[in-house]
C-alpha cells in the first residue's frame, strides 16, 4: 500500500504549492463512488466537494494511508463517512456483512459522534453498492 502525508494548506515537499494538487478532483462524479453514495451525497445538499473533499477521498478510497491535518468539523466527518462507505460497498461482503466491517478512531466523542452523524446522512437509501 503507497503511504503518502497530505498537509493541507501547505506547500509541497520541494516548497511547491501544486506538489499536493495531484489528485484533486472537482466533482464527486469524477471520484469513482458508488451510486447510493452519489444519491446520499446529493440528498444531503452537498452538490460541488469542499477543498478537503477534492484532495482526500479519492486516493483513501484507492486505498492509500493518509495523515490529514485539518480542523476537526463537517468537512472532516464527511470526509471519513465518504471514504468509509465507498470501502463497504466495494469490499468483499458489502455493507451486508456480518462482521466489523469499519472502525474509525477519533481523538474526542465529538468527532465520533460527527462522523456517526454523517454516516447516517449520507446513507439514507443504503443498499451498499
Amino acid at each position: 500500500m503507497d503511504d503518502f502525508h497530505r498537509d493541507l494548506g501547505k506547500e509541497g515537499a520541494e516548497g511547491d504549492p501544486e506538489a499536493n494538487r495531484e489528485s484533486v478532483v472537482d466533482n464527486f462524479d469524477d471520484m469513482g463512488l458508488c451510486e447510493d453514495l452519489l444519491r446520499g451525497i446529493l440528498t444531503y445538499g452537498i452538490e460541488k466537494p469542499f477543498p478537503l473533499h477534492q484532495q482526500a477521498i479519492l486516493p483513501c478510497c484507492q486505498g492509500r494511508d493518509a495523515s490529514l491535518q485539518v480542523q476537526a468539523g463537517t468537512q472532516a466527518a464527511t470526509t471519513v463517512a465518504i471514504v468509509t462507505l465507498q470501502q463497504l460497498a466495494t469490499k468483499t461482503g458489502g455493507a451486508g456483512a456480518k462482521s466489523c466491517q469499519a472502525l474509525v478512531l477519533t481523538k474526542s466523542r465529538e468527532t465520533a459522534q460527527q462522523v456517526s452523524l454523517q454516516w447516517l446522512n449520507l446513507s439514507p437509501n443504503w443498499n451498499g453498492g
